[in-house]
């Protein structure tokens, strides 16, 4: 059985989740690494919400587009400390900068 890891970017029908899984490969004639993304229709009975990153299987057909449902939920892609860091570091200098003009 063939798995895939994706992330989750729509739900909006039911039982149904929309996810998109990134090929990084290298191309044949210029050896530059492209990136490809290709979406999938999954068949979603864990209850797999937009953001998560999910394991998936292939299964027999549920429908015209479903031929894969959700195995496990990996979890939300957690931002990174140095983003917020910086968004925080701007808030500080926008806070210093708004004093200095009440003065």
């Amino acid at each position: 059985m063939k798995q895939y890891k994706g992330k989750v970017l729509s739900v909006k029908s039911a039982k149904t989740v929309v996810v998109a899984v990134e090929v990084v490969s290298g191309h044949s004639v210029y050896k530059k690494r492209v990136k490809m993304v290709k979406k999938y229709h999954v068949h979603n009975e864990v209850e797999a919400k937009v953001g998560d990153r999910v394991i998936f299987t292939d299964s027999k057909p549920v429908s015209k587009l479903k031929k894969w449902k959700v195995v496990k939920i990996l979890g939300e892609k957690k931002p990174s400390k140095a983003k917020d860091k910086e968004s925080k570091d701007k808030r500080q200098v926008a806070k210093k900068k708004k004093e200095g003009k009440k003065k």
